[in-house]
């Protein structure tokens, strides 16, 4: 623990220096203190910084203020010509004609110091509303204003394309930027909209068209009259329901198996018992999710040992397990539906982990809110 100074120390620390401390108590060293230099000179300062420093007041605040002549001549030395009658201070912007031969710009003397010149020599020059129209013309476009304010005001222009109600910044056309017509972006027709569906074999029933986001009334080549969508999902090649219900059927299905006579098929489909073999497992699991414990929804009674080669074990209650809808899903997705005991032990100890601490964050929240 360091010692705290005594006043006598510290007031004869400053006479030993040619100093006078003008306080009559010392509090600590990041107190600042009234004191007369050697100067002459009286100010403020805390005695650790008092033995920091180097220079007395005088010499540390005296500094000689720059002549006219000495500035004039630090701008003629670098190719430069001051305008200015008078210098004030090192911050105070002044006239001068730049190297590059721009006559209209200010610098103050400490940014000139360090390099920094006029807006032409940075490129950043002000266009004039000539130059601009000719950058226009180049491009093959006409500016139709009469004035130009700066790089980030929309201005109306005539685009290649042969569109006339445009408006760009100067900033977006330099980079590349057009109209939307030739960016694509053109909102499209009624008519145009209404052919497009025709020549899909669709009928478009709805009277107005909004944007290609907006769901659309319209009769599908199925014959479907009572169906929406959007023209988007249409250009993308999506129909109705029953389409997509048609384009899923049979030998297009994903789960469709190629090996199975339609005999086999036709068993598959009506699995006798299987409807009282799952009101018994939800009755025997409490309407409740074994995996994640969601209490009533929809529920799917799963086989742990696959149906199709364990008929026999078909309707047997022990061979049931209760999932919801959305881990029943992501399960057939891991593992397919050749499935096993294995690998539904192996599920659950993966998922069951994050099920409660998810279970448990939803409770805390609740009892928060």
């Amino acid at each position: 623990m360091s010692k705290k100074l005594t006043f006598k120390f510290v007031k004869q620390y400053f006479e030993d220096r040619d100093c006078e401390l003008l306080e009559t108590e010392y509090k600590n060293n990041s107190t600042k203190m009234r004191y007369k230099c050697k100067c002459e000179e009286v100010d403020k300062i805390c005695f650790s910084g008092f033995k920091k420093r180097t220079k007395c007041i005088g010499h540390s605040n005296n500094t000689k203020k720059l002549t006219l002549d000495y500035v004039k001549q630090y701008f003629e030395d670098r190719d430069c010509e001051l305008f200015e009658m008078e210098y004030i201070n090192s911050h105070t912007l002044m006239r001068y004609r730049c190297k590059c031969g721009n006559k209209e710009c200010k610098i103050s003397f400490n940014n000139f110091k360090k390099g920094q010149r006029c807006a032409k020599c940075y490129g950043n020059e002000k266009l004039t509303l000539k130059e601009v129209k000719e950058y226009f013309k180049d491009n093959d476009c006409e500016l139709l204003e009469t004035e130009y304010k700066n790089n980030r005001t929309k201005m109306e222009y005539e685009c290649k394309c042969g569109n006339k109600k445009c408006k760009i910044t100067f900033k977006r056309f330099k980079i590349g930027q057009r109209c939307s017509e030739c960016r694509g972006g053109v909102k499209f027709t009624y008519k145009y909209v209404k052919q497009y569906f025709e020549d899909h074999d669709c009928k478009l029933l709805a009277t107005e068209y909004v944007d290609a986001n907006t769901p659309m009334k319209y009769k599908c080549k199925c014959g479907n009259s009572d169906c929406k969508i959007s023209f988007s999902h249409f250009k993308n090649g999506e129909r109705c329901k029953k389409c997509a219900i048609k384009r899923n059927s049979g030998k297009n299905h994903p789960n469709y198996n190629s090996n199975l006579t339609d005999e086999e098929r036709e068993k598959n489909r009506s699995r006798p018992g299987c409807n009282k073999w799952r009101k018994l497992i939800i009755k025997r699991d409490d309407n409740t999710s074994q995996c994640c414990f969601q209490e009533g929804g929809k529920l799917i009674a799963h086989h742990i040992e696959n149906y199709a080669n364990n008929k026999e074990l078909g309707t047997v209650l022990s061979n049931g397990f209760l999932f919801c809808n959305k881990h029943h899903k992501k399960f057939h997705n891991k593992y397919g539906y050749d499935c096993n005991r294995e690998q539904l032990e192996e599920f659950l100890e993966r998922h069951q982990k994050d099920i409660i601490i998810s279970i448990i964050n939803e409770i805390i929240k609740k009892k928060n809110n």
